[in-house]
């Protein structure tokens, strides 16, 4: 569990909402789950991510939770339902209680694996593929976004979009900029690197953008 990505919503803005909508996205809080079937290898992780407008997990609102299961050939299917609230609530711990006493009279079998078949590896960082945001409290002075830009290159993550507003502090610019894919490894080495610059006035904030496809 350590090795996995596992982050809350505590530090998402209302500006990262606002940003969001602007370049059509919602924030949702998401756990993924990736296997690659010809590597043997497994990727789970859990945070805020940007959703685009067009997918239907985006919809999911409210006391709702929501499934999307991809496949190659049959491409998505949604599954939505009532996650919270007074009734789903009864409803699963009732169901982890029946499952808790089936487990002690021994009429469930634990799951055990296959003998043969060789144990699924946690995939690495340097193989998560992902696109980006990331929002910067930054100096509002000339050279500054060749910089931020200079340290991305050097990790060889491609910039997208970038936008920028002034920041609520005199001298100061909130930049936010999106990335084509780039690898998660190479962003976190990014990150450090760009919270070390003179110009950037605070720990740079990360969120992934959603793309099922890869």
């Amino acid at each position: 569990m350590k090795e996995m990505p596992v982050e809350g919503i505590r530090d998402v803005s209302l500006e990262d909402v606002e940003w969001a909508q602007r370049l059509g996205y919602k924030i949702k809080l998401l756990a993924t789950i990736t296997r690659d079937l010809k590597k043997g290898e497994l990727f789970v992780s859990v945070h805020p991510t940007l959703v685009p407008t067009t997918l239907a997990l985006s919809s999911v609102d409210g006391v709702f939770n929501g499934i999307s299961i991809h496949g190659d050939i049959v491409g998505e299917s949604v599954l939505i339902g009532r996650g919270a609230g007074q009734d789903p609530t009864a409803s699963a711990v009732i169901s982890d209680i029946v499952d808790a006493a089936k487990h002690l009279v021994h009429i469930i079998t634990p799951i055990e694996e296959p003998e043969g078949v060789e144990p699924l590896k946690l995939t690495p960082l340097a193989h998560v593929r992902r696109a980006f945001y990331i929002r910067m409290n930054v100096d509002d002075r000339p050279g500054v976004l060749s910089e931020v830009s200079s340290v991305l290159a050097s990790h060889h993550i491609s910039i997208e979009s970038v936008l920028q507003m002034p920041a609520s502090k005199k001298g100061g610019a909130s930049l936010v900029l999106t990335t084509h894919l780039s690898s998660e490894g190479a962003m976190q080495e990014a990150l450090r690197e760009l919270g070390k610059q003179k110009s950037v006035n605070q720990k740079p904030f990360l969120l992934r953008i959603a793309n099922f496809e890869n």
